[in-house]
């Protein structure tokens, strides 16, 4: 069996490089990274240190090894905090959302990387702030976004031609050249390639010709013109071992190899996939090497050198999990299965064939998302382009303009103190005009904050009444911080026949329109209990959101909601509720219970059946907990991650015995000093109930 040379894995070691190269030439690599160990451990508190730390991270990372690369990257980033060093902090926040990026985790990948650029921003360092709008599109097109990874890269591009930056424009017609590829766009593929080459060779930007020669090249072997092919990625390999960038001839060896071995030429193939194999192991890039060595090993397998082809496939598998790898688990996994069919060994075929079954669902699950994004590319970049000729064509008319008046000054010259005097008028008329402007738009902001906090009244006029909750709810706290100054949470209750109801929700959205969405969603509870007799807490439930499509014009606008239906005869502790992805906790005898929940909004969502109606049969010294999404999902830290379920649930087991009050300020003064500096993401709502 012959296996076809998948371009793709070669795309995505370039990606790497991509993602780490724009940082690259501030460190340089040829140290080692013992002699880099030995300098940080001398410098252990001042930037001499931290940038020692960053320049090890960046050279992990480069290599693939990203534990180790977050590691120092975050050692440098400690020290540079203590110092308020920006430049290293910047640098660290970057190497952060690469780690997350390589992990899969695209929240904290983008987060990290607009901190970055933050960090830029404060420094007025244009480059780098274009850098990370670079690098914050690469996330997002590893993650099958590409038309908003296109606008970052536009982004990044407008940035760098108003620096006048040649290469950076280059290396931007690259990346862009790259996800036109993704999206199987040919014609905008090789031309943002062409563009980049154009530049590239104007500056003599050797490792760059070298990379778009190679990118050209791709292109060609992709579709099949592999004469081309052959005669780009050659020229690309002379030029990496012209200037000795070992990374790069690694790649333009496998990328030539990949064409031999297409046209059926196994002896000039083979003998340029051992030279990458034997580079990628010198620099430990571990990608390179489980790549190199798959494709050594399917080679031997055609060649009928059957234990030299499972060697060598065992150990490229062995690499590719290590680094956790999945394309590369997948393609390994599904030849070690072919292998082992043919040896006889039915037993390790079957076990690597599920390998591949597993890992090979996972991927395609990815590779849909990108086949329903590609395409809104075209329309996106058609956009993108009558944009930047509008700009253009600005452009041009202010050069006219600019031109026509100094010809008009040289010409009449005679004239020139009245032309002062009109200038001088034209300036104080609009000086008048801007202070007079400044006064409307201040009284209209004035306006708009007072209409926002008569708003917040009302808000909090429907929400539960403190009287209402201290008589029905002795032991009780309420936490309660929104975002904004109106709110998408809310906390509710009502007293009806011989029950309390007390509901805690989170309306989609925040500030006015999650605000909005809130007096609506009271407004429905009321009408269900009050109006329409209904009281199962899964039947109020089901109305309201009956109510939100009628209303919503099929939008996915609703909540997630927690609604308890309490007897108000304090003897019985039997306690109905509905849960809309939000699950109450139990704390009953120092241990955690999360109760169950519907997995669906009060709204619109994937699964549309009826709420369950679920009992609990509380005890007395019980606390029963409500919560929304805000308190978990903030922010912070030492390391800027998000609270989290399990450590919120932790802090309230290790408080449960506590009174009510202090409860409320323990969480407070918990969460504050977790977001620190940083923004609220999210409205907040606890509430703790005794029993």
């Amino acid at each position: 069996m012959r296996w076809p040379i998948k371009i793709v894995e070669v795309k995505k070691i370039f990606f790497a490089i991509i993602l780490c190269c724009f940082f690259l030439p501030f460190f340089s690599q040829n140290k080692k990274i013992d002699s880099l160990l030995k300098i940080a451990g001398k410098h252990l508190n001042d930037t001499i240190g931290a940038k020692a730390y960053l320049r090890i991270s960046t050279l992990y990372l480069g290599r693939g090894i990203v534990d180790s690369g977050y590691t120092y990257a975050n050692k440098g980033y400690l020290i540079s905090q203590k110092l308020k060093f920006y430049p290293v902090l910047g640098l660290a926040c970057n190497n952060f959302g690469q780690v997350y990026n390589y992990r899969g985790n695209l929240d904290s990948a983008i987060y990290y990387f607009t901190k970055a650029k933050e960090y830029y921003v404060i420094l007025s360092d244009s480059a780098l702030v274009g850098g990370m709008l670079n690098n914050i599109g690469v996330v997002y097109r590893s993650h099958g976004n590409i038309s908003t990874a296109l606008d970052y890269y536009f982004k990044a591009l407008k940035i760098k031609e108003r620096l006048h930056d040649t290469i950076a424009i280059a290396n931007s017609y690259s990346n862009i050249g790259h996800l036109f590829s993704e999206a199987n766009d040919t014609s905008n593929t090789i031309k943002y390639h062409r563009m980049a080459l154009a530049l590239r060779t104007k500056v003599n930007d050797l490792n760059g010709i070298g990379n778009s020669l190679m990118a050209i090249g791709l292109y060609y072997q992709g579709n099949e013109q592999l004469d081309q092919a052959l005669l780009y990625l050659q020229k690309g390999l002379a030029i990496s071992e012209k200037v000795g960038d070992e990374e790069a001839i690694a790649i333009g060896c496998y990328n030539v190899g990949a064409v031999y071995y297409k046209q059926h030429k196994i002896e000039k193939c083979l003998p340029l996939y051992e030279r990458a194999l034997g580079i990628s192991k010198k620099n430990n890039n571990y990608e390179g090497i489980a790549t190199c060595l798959e494709i050594i090993g399917q080679i031997s397998f055609e060649k009928k050198e059957i234990k030299e082809a499972v060697k060598m496939l065992e150990e490229a598998f062995s690499v590719a999990k290590n680094i956790d790898n999945k394309e590369l688990i997948s393609s390994i996994a599904n030849k070690l299965s072919y292998v082992y069919e043919k040896t006889g060994d039915y037993k390790k075929s079957l076990t690597y064939h599920k390998i591949w079954v597993s890992v090979k669902d996972s991927l395609f699950d990815q590779e849909n998302t990108r086949k329903l994004t590609s395409e809104s590319l075209k329309y996106e970049h058609e956009k993108e382009k009558i944009i930047l000729q509008k700009e253009q064509e600005k452009k041009e008319a202010i050069i006219k303009s600019e031109t026509f008046k100094k010809d008009l000054i040289l010409g009449a010259s005679v004239l020139f103190l009245l032309i002062v005097s009109v200038f001088t008028f034209i300036i104080f008329k609009r000086l008048k005009e801007n202070r007079k402007q400044k006064d409307i738009i201040e009284t209209q902001r004035n306006e708009m904050i007072d209409s926002i906090n008569y708003a917040k009244r009302i808000q909090f006029a429907l929400l539960a009444h403190t009287d209402l909750l201290s008589a029905n709810l002795p032991q009780h706290f309420i936490l309660f911080n929104p975002k904004d100054i109106v709110s998408g949470d809310f906390y509710w209750a009502i007293k009806k026949d011989d029950h309390f109801y007390l509901a805690v929700c989170d309306s989609t959205g925040h500030g006015v329109p999650g605000a909005f969405m809130s007096l609506l969603n009271i407004s429905f509870l009321n009408e269900a209990i009050n109006e329409k007799n209904i009281s199962a807490p899964n039947k109020v439930l089901d109305h309201v959101r009956k109510r939100l499509l009628e209303n919503m014009d099929g939008g996915r606008d609703g909540m997630d909601a927690v609604l308890l239906k309490i007897p108000v005869n304090k003897t019985n502790l039997k306690v109905e509720y509905a849960a809309a992805n939000n699950s109450p906790v139990l704390i009953r005898n120092d241990a955690v219970i999360e109760l169950a929940k519907d997995k669906m909004p009060v709204g619109k969502g994937e699964v549309m059946d009826n709420f369950k109606l679920h009992e609990i049969d509380l005890q007395k010294e019980d606390t029963l907990y409500l919560y929304t999404d805000g308190f978990a999902d903030q922010f912070g830290g030492p390391k800027g991650k998000k609270f989290k379920y399990k450590q919120l649930n932790q802090l309230l087991l290790a408080n449960c015995d506590t009174p009510m009050t202090a409860q409320k300020e323990i969480l407070n003064s918990t969460i504050q000093k977790w977001k620190g500096d940083l923004e609220q993401v999210d409205d907040i709502c606890v509430i703790g109930i005794k029993i």
